[in-house]
């Protein structure tokens, strides 16, 4: 078998090959445009951040927040490129690996070797899958040949994936040495202390939900204030009833609805000598990072990056790298992966639908048609809230390749359906008359 699939391999190898280096070239030229892209965004977004354009664009699967990262903009167009005109090409192509064979009466030739027909179909996908694996590796040397050039037009950003307790605490403990690349103002101060205000009422959302605390009004009704809690403090302790009575209405079973006003106040001057203890600490202090960042790590990632410093902050602790990024790199695997995934399947599919034809000879048409069909089906379909559940009859609606949040499971599905596909063809094609 080893000997035939290799054979297959050298006699069709060309065609694919010719077409790699034509999809490779077009999505190398289209990742020239990302510094373009990249200096006029906010115009861009101005545009494309619409609705409609969003509802449009993202049923052709441009994610147009994703776009803003070097990885997104390469998902963005090879989706088009590698998806569409690859899932097609090789649907048609997988078909015409029998097809042509019957045209040219060459499978006469092979019916008579000593090899059984389910082994013969076995070749052909095996070759079929050597051929589309190298169609991937040819993409994937181009997409990281493009996305390394246009990365320093790259805006960092943070792999929260990444950003493990572990690391944030020897994130911390390295902060010392961080801290002075930040700077550290009243408005840093500000801008942490909203964090952690609003983390307290957004964050734990289960056992907020679960203590009765109506957390969405509660900043609906001093919302604002929170904005300067030292205005905020006093305001309490001037009208320490309007106060008590706020915090009673949406803190549901919580320990204000045993308070009386003295009480309430006394706590609110507690809270207030605290608050100015840590402004005074955070202001003053030689080491912000290390005593505050393990309180809300991506709020002092995001201020890193404002402070345009990560190269030097890198420099000085080199795990930072991991964290954050110009380029997600297992990202970019994830993006790969799904497309191959999608390609694999169709070139299943139309190997399998010249198996299962009694003349097989235009075998490759209806494969291309039917594939054609499936990518107008789950864009349209997209975009049909009424009918958006049929667009999972097709295979592009498996593939997840935004790269951020990637759903392996969808791709493991339609991996598992190709299988039993191929196992379908290889049956079919065991007893059907391919002589003749």
């Amino acid at each position: 078998m080893f000997t035939f699939v290799k054979n297959e391999w050298l006699r069709r190898y060309k065609a694919p090959m010719i077409f790699t280096l034509i999809v490779a070239s077009m999505i190398f030229i289209s990742m020239q445009f990302y510094k373009t892209i990249m200096e006029n965004m906010i115009l861009l977004d101005t545009f494309l951040s619409t609705d409609m354009m969003n509802g449009i664009l993202g049923a052709f699967g441009v994610d147009v927040a994703a776009m803003k990262s070097v990885v997104g903009f390469f998902s963005s167009y090879s989706t088009m490129w590698v998806m569409m005109a690859g899932g097609i090409y090789f649907a048609y192509f997988g078909a015409e690996m029998i097809a042509r064979e019957e045209r040219l009466n060459t499978i006469s030739y092979l019916a008579i070797k000593p090899m059984s027909r389910r082994a013969l179909f076995l070749s052909k996908w095996l070759a079929l899958q050597g051929i589309i694996l190298a169609f991937f590796m040819g993409i994937s040397l181009v997409g990281v040949l493009s996305v390394g050039m246009q990365s320093r037009y790259a805006p960092w950003t943070i792999n929260a994936e990444a950003l493990t307790e572990e690391r944030v605490n020897r994130i911390a403990e390295n902060g010392e040495a961080l801290s002075p690349y930040l700077k550290v103002d009243e408005a840093l101060f500000d801008a942490f202390t909203m964090e952690m205000l609003f983390g307290q009422f957004t964050g734990n959302e289960a056992e907020i939900e679960a203590a009765g605390i109506d957390a969405q009004g509660l900043i609906a009704s001093i919302g604002d204030e929170l904005q300067n809690p030292e205005v905020m403090f006093d305001n309490m302790l001037q009208n320490p009833e309007k106060y008590l009575e706020t915090f009673k209405r949406y803190l549901g079973d919580s320990e204000a609805l045993k308070l009386d006003e003295a009480t309430f106040a006394e706590a609110v001057k507690e809270e207030q000598a605290k608050y100015r203890d840590m402004k005074a600490d955070f202001l003053t202090g030689k080491n912000v990072i290390g005593h505050y960042f393990s309180y809300a790590p991506e709020f002092f990632l995001e201020e890193m990056i404002t402070s345009n410093q990560i190269p030097l902050m890198i420099a000085v602790h080199p795990e930072l790298s991991e964290v954050v990024q110009r380029v997600n790199w297992r990202s970019f695997a994830y993006v790969i992966f799904n497309m191959w995934g999608v390609v694999s399947a169709l070139g299943t599919f139309g190997l399998c639908i010249a198996a299962v034809t009694i003349h097989a000879q235009l075998s490759g048409q209806i494969a291309m048609l039917i594939s054609l069909i499936f990518y107008f089906m789950n864009t349209i379909l997209e975009m049909v809230g009424s009918l958006k559940l049929l667009k999972w009859l097709t295979p592009f609606s498996y593939a997840d390749t935004s790269g951020s949040n990637p759903n392996l499971i969808n791709i493991m599905i339609l991996l598992i359906v190709m299988m039993g596909i191929s196992a379908i063809g290889a049956l079919r094609y065991k007893n059907r008359d391919i002589i003749g």
